[in-house]
C-alpha cells in the first residue's frame, strides 16, 4: 500500500496527521481540526480513542497530552509520530533521503485481513470446478491374455461330537484376466465327513471306550451349492465392439437389467451388451449396488447414522 502522507518537522521530531494516517489505514476516526477532536476506534471496535486540546482516552484510559506532542494545521491534527505509535500497534520509520515514511505493524490491520480474506477466496474459487472443467489423466492398462487372479477365500470348520462329523464351509470369490477379459468365480460349498465306529464282527458298538476293538468307518459328502462364472469387458470411453461403440458387455452367469414396468432384474445365465454410460446412474433417485456376497454376512443401510435397513446373506 502506498499513499501519500505530509509530515511536519519541528524541534528535531516528527508529527503525523492523525486524519490522513486514519484514512490509509481504514480507520473509522473522525477528525475535526476547529474543536481540536477526535473521535473513533481503530483495528476494531473495542480500541476506541477520544481526544481534545488538553487528553486523550485510549481503551477507556484518559491521561494527559504532553506539552508539544500536538499540532493543529491545514485542517488535521498532528501527532507526534512517538506518541502515536504508543496508541496504535505500529512502527513509524523516517527516510529522509527517500522522503518515505514507512510503517510496520504489531497487528493484523482490517485491509490486510481483507486482502487476506480476498486470496483465501481465489484459492477456494480455483479448487470449485465444474465437472466439465476438470481433467483427468488417462492411464492406459491394457487387458491381458492370463493373469494371476485375486483370490479372497473363507473357511470355517465345526465338529459334531453327537454324529461324529466334521463339517467345513467354504466360499471363494476370485478375479483375474483370462483371454483378454474379466473373470469373475464365486463359490460356495461345504465338505462333510463322518466318522463311524464298528468291532470286529461289524456290529455298531456304542459306548465303549477301547479303542483296540473298533475299526473306523469313514464317509465324506461334498456339496457345491453355488458357482458363478462371468467374464466381459467395460471400458468408459465406450470403444469396445467397433462401431457398436459398447461400454460394457459381459457373459455368464449375469444380473438381467431391469426396466420400468416391464421386467425386474434376476440372475441366470445369458449375455448382456450396453453402450449406456457407465457413469450415468440407472435412476435419479435409486442407487444400486450389484455383487456377490458372503453367505452370513450382514448388510446395513445407514441413513444420516441411523440404521433404516439391514438384511443377512
Amino acid at each position: 500500500m502506498e499513499e501519500f502522507i505530509q509530515g511536519v518537522q519541528k524541534n528535531g521530531q516528527l508529527y503525523l496527521p492523525l486524519g490522513e494516517i486514519s484514512v490509509a489505514l481504514d480507520f473509522p476516526i473522525t477528525v475535526n481540526a476547529d474543536e481540536i477532536s477526535a473521535d473513533g476506534w481503530f483495528i476494531n471496535e473495542k480500541n476506541h480513542i477520544s481526544l481534545n486540546k488538553n487528553s486523550v482516552s485510549l481503551k477507556g484510559e484518559k491521561s494527559e497530552f504532553p506539552p508539544g506532542s500536538m499540532i493543529v494545521k491545514d485542517q488535521d491534527i498532528y501527532i507526534e509520530s512517538t506518541l502515536l505509535q504508543t496508541w496504535f500497534p505500529m512502527n513509524f520509520s523516517l527516510s529522509r533521503e527517500n522522503m518515505t515514511l514507512d510503517i510496520s505493524t504489531r497487528e493484523s490491520l482490517p485491509h490486510m485481513e481483507a486482502l487476506m480474506r480476498k486470496k483465501l477466496q481465489a484459492k477456494l474459487a480455483s479448487q470449485k470446478k465444474s465437472p466439465e472443467d476438470i481433467e483427468y489423466k488417462n492411464i492406459y492398462s491394457p487387458y491381458s491374455v492370463v493373469q494371476w487372479p485375486s483370490v479372497d477365500l473363507t473357511l470355517s470348520t465345526a465338529y459334531q461330537s453327537e454324529g461324529r462329523a466334521l463339517q467345513t464351509d467354504f466360499s471363494t470369490v476370485a478375479a483375474g484376466e483370462f483371454g483378454y477379459l474379466t473373470t469373475r468365480l464365486y463359490a460356495v460349498g461345504n465338505y462333510e465327513q463322518k466318522y463311524t465306529a464298528r468291532n470286529s464282527d461289524s456290529d455298531l458298538i456304542t459306548g465303549i471306550s477301547g479303542a483296540d476293538n473298533l475299526a473306523n468307518d469313514n464317509s465324506s459328502k461334498k456339496v457345491l451349492s453355488d458357482i458363478r462364472l462371468s467374464m466381459g469387458r467395460t471400458d468408459y470411453e465406450r470403444k469396445l465392439l467397433g462401431p457398436i461403440r459398447a461400454s460394457s458387455y459381459l457373459f455368464g452367469d449375469i444380473n438381467a437389467i431391469s426396466l420400468s414396468q416391464v421386467t425386474s432384474s434376476g440372475q441366470g445365465r445369458g449375455l448382456t451388451l450396453t453402450n449406456r454410460a457407465l457413469n450415468r446412474p440407472d435412476n435419479f433417485d435409486i442407487t444400486s449396488f450389484i455383487g456377490d456376497t458372503r453367505p452370513g454376512w450382514d448388510v446395513e443401510l445407514y441413513r444420516n447414522d441411523a440404521l433404516i435397513a439391514f438384511q443377512t446373506e
